[in-house]
């Protein structure tokens, strides 16, 4: 498992070198939006406040994960996937095509990368061709520390580690 996962962090970089040498390698600054603040606590001139586009971020945020944990619990691929990281060789031998199991579970991470980009972009309001590597670095900590294979212990390992850079 080390060594895919090392192998991915190569591919990652390679990856994100092809993008930048055929697209632009500055940083892409976009219109603000959804910048209407709404304020939760007032204390004398002080005032915590929310924007919209948190809103947003936090609402399809907590969608896309009840959505992955009902995938993963409630469903016949979840069922396969789990089996697969459980033993995938007794999962082969137990019928289930394990290269069609594998090839879901990299286009699940894929539309999930591209759902965490899109609220990065909204809400840093920039794009370049450096913006995931320290997001991932943060992404691959949270799945470690909530345990690799457990969308639920990726969530809490994902608001362990906000938690953490938040209050450093």
């Amino acid at each position: 498992r080390q060594g895919a996962l090392i192998a991915t962090l190569g591919l990652a970089i390679v990856l994100r070198e092809a993008m930048r040498l055929a697209g632009d390698s500055r940083d892409h600054w976009l219109e603000p939006i959804f910048t209407l603040s709404h304020p939760l606590v007032h204390s004398g001139d002080f005032a915590a406040t929310i924007s919209s586009g948190q809103l947003i971020i936090l609402a399809v945020a907590a969608t896309v994960a009840g959505v992955l944990g009902l995938l993963m619990t409630n469903s016949r691929f979840g069922r396969r996937y789990r089996a697969c990281c459980d033993d995938i060789r007794m999962a082969a031998l137990a019928g289930i095509d394990v290269d069609r199991i594998v090839g879901r579970a990299f286009l699940l991470g894929a539309a999930s990368a591209g759902v965490a980009g899109a609220i990065i972009t909204l809400h840093y309001g920039t794009v370049s061709a450096y913006m995931g590597t320290l997001i991932g670095f943060k992404a691959l900590s949270a799945a470690v520390i909530g345990g690799l294979g457990s969308i639920g212990g990726a969530v809490l390992g994902g608001i362990a580690v906000g938690v953490l850079e938040t209050l450093w």
